[in-house]
């Protein structure tokens, strides 16, 4: 895996954490428990990088198989 896809865990966490805090602050008024939000992120964050490697596993493989196979078609030269 590339580092790119660390980072864009990172962001999606740190998005899903700020989503989660408005939500809990602004829309349901209710104390912000810390273990079980900390619970969520890794949870997304984990989620998301399984997903990128399930993603290069099967999928990649996949398209390599669609190209057509090289072999030689015509006369031999010898």
């Amino acid at each position: 895996m590339e580092s790119n896809t660390f980072i864009t865990g990172i962001l999606i966490s740190l998005v899903f954490a700020l989503l989660r805090y408005i939500e809990a602050k602004l829309i349901k008024k209710q104390p912000i428990v810390l273990k079980q939000t900390v619970q969520e992120i890794l949870m997304v964050y984990l989620s998301y990088i399984l997903g990128v490697f399930l993603y290069g596993q099967i999928v990649d493989p996949m398209n390599k198989l669609t190209s057509s196979p090289s072999v030689f078609t015509t006369d031999p030269d010898f």
